[in-house]
């Protein structure tokens, strides 16, 4: 079922030479065409949705009109994106063949479904090779000529290798997202817990799965994540390059979703940063920077890991004057491209303002966060957001809140299962003692936590994101 605003926000996610190219094939349809295009045109020029106003300017007609205008508009797509995508040029072949097969043009049949399985190779997109295999068998019983036996026989072999492929994709798919379920719910974990933490098998023997370019990929990927949980920053900046390499091998799935390979480009950068390497994740963002896509998705998600990882390398060199300067690139950017649900690129504004005592503008980025987020959205970026959150409200004007935001942590973390001799808990307690007790004991509840923040962060590892702005805090906080 569609919302009132989907047209909308189709024709806005459109880029200029997408509007352009439906815009000119409406015309060929004439007045209906025309009617359509009249409507298209209004949306295009509205800045947000206003249905009263579409409603004024179009009384009648408008709802069968939004459904024919959204329908024409996805075919006009496919026609235009048939031009540039071979996965695109795969389906329609698979569709001429089912016409042909239907008319009896058997052996023009085969032949398109010929040129369906060279792209598709091409591509080295093994589900596709699968559906154009499962096509030629269906089809050939129609072509019965004198090489009809070995021709099945060829086909029977291709199905059955790509089938296994098909098979290894989702081995190595399934294992990469159910790491990244783990990296959202536990993105931090005890030493013993990380130990615990295992992917499918994969010996010397059985490289031979690897063949198919997109196995390779969701190893490489999965492999990557891997490490990131376990804490392991240096084999997870390996397979991070490694995946990133794997586009420059793989030029035609480069091509066809540009998008993904500028994402991991961008979980490479992560992990030089992770790694200290700052002057490669500089290289990188550099490169980034000279990659701009033409369309509008592919824009949304290169800005995103362009603002992040420059921000974060930023903060990682503690240069804060060229940090502020990038946050109002960041917020224009955040309005133009609709990044407002980015989350940790917000967090990471907060954490800005928070490390050069901003806390002010440090609560309003973190405010966005705590408003906004969807259950599910990662744990440790719940807790720190409302960490500094407390921490900023301690330090302004608005010390009278504390008490009822400290509760509304309380609850947060005992909804979320947080265990209170847990780490996030015993921050939180300190934290709440440590507002509410008199001059003479706080430098004693400072001290004891400060010593608390350090020996945790020796003996695990982990949870830097959250102790080193506590600790900044806490070295240069006044008792009075």
């Amino acid at each position: 079922m569609r919302l009132k605003d989907d047209l909308f926000k189709l024709v806005k996610a459109m880029s200029k030479s997408e509007k352009r190219y439906f815009s000119l094939d409406a015309q060929k349809s004439g007045k209906k065409g025309s009617r359509y295009l009249e409507v298209f045109r209004f949306l295009s020029d509205m800045d947000e949705f206003n249905d009263e106003r579409l409603k004024k300017k179009f009384p009648k007609n408008l709802s069968s009109d939004k459904s024919y205008l959204y329908d024409a508009i996805l075919r006009s797509m496919r026609d235009y994106r048939s031009t540039k995508s071979k996965a695109a040029q795969i389906k329609e072949k698979i569709q001429d063949s089912r016409y042909l097969f239907e008319r009896g043009l058997y052996k023009q049949c085969d032949s398109r479904l010929q040129d369906a399985n060279e792209l598709a190779k091409e591509l080295g997109d093994e589900l596709m090779i699968l559906e154009v295999a499962r096509e030629r068998l269906l089809t050939i019983k129609g072509n019965r000529d004198k090489h009809f036996a070995e021709r099945v026989e060829e086909l029977l072999i291709d199905g059955k290798n790509a089938l296994k492929n098909v098979n290894n994709f989702f081995k190595y798919s399934d294992a990469y997202y159910e790491t990244i379920v783990k990296v959202t719910k536990n993105f931090y974990l005890p030493t013993d817990e990380r130990e615990q933490i295992t992917l499918p098998d994969f010996f010397e023997e059985d490289k031979d799965v690897l063949k198919s370019p997109q196995t390779e990929r969701r190893y490489l990927q999965s492999q990557a994540l891997y490490f990131k949980l376990r804490g392991d920053n240096k084999n997870a900046l390996e397979f991070f390059r490694q995946t990133t390499e794997w586009w420059d091998r793989n030029i035609a799935f480069k091509e066809e979703e540009y998008f993904r390979y500028i994402s991991d480009v961008s979980n490479m950068i992560y992990a030089y940063i992770a790694n200290e390497e700052f002057a490669e994740a500089e290289k990188y963002i550099e490169f980034l920077k000279a990659s701009e896509p033409s369309h509008l998705h592919e824009k949304r998600v290169w800005l995103e890991g362009l603002y992040l990882y420059q921000l974060m390398l930023l903060l990682n060199q503690k240069d804060y004057n060229k940090a502020k300067e990038l946050v109002g690139e960041i917020d224009r950017g955040i309005v133009k491209y609709g990044l407002a649900n980015n989350y940790i690129l917000s967090c990471n504004i907060g954490i800005l303002y928070f490390s050069i005592g901003d806390y002010e503008k440090c609560k309003n980025w973190l405010e966005r966060v705590i408003n906004a987020t969807k259950t599910g959205f990662r744990i440790d970026i719940q807790v720190l957001v409302r960490i500094l959150t407390l921490v900023s409200l301690s330090e302004g004007d608005e010390v009278e809140k504390l008490d009822n935001a400290l509760r509304s942590v309380s609850r947060f973390f005992k909804n979320n299962n947080i265990s209170n001799d847990s780490f996030e808990n015993q921050v939180l307690q300190s934290l709440a003692a440590f507002f509410r007790s008199s001059p003479s004991g706080k430098n004693k509840i400072k001290d004891n936590l400060l010593e608390f923040l350090d020996e945790n962060l020796k003996n695990t590892g982990s949870r830097d994101y959250i102790i080193e702005p506590l600790q900044l805090w806490l070295n240069n906080v006044v008792v009075s």
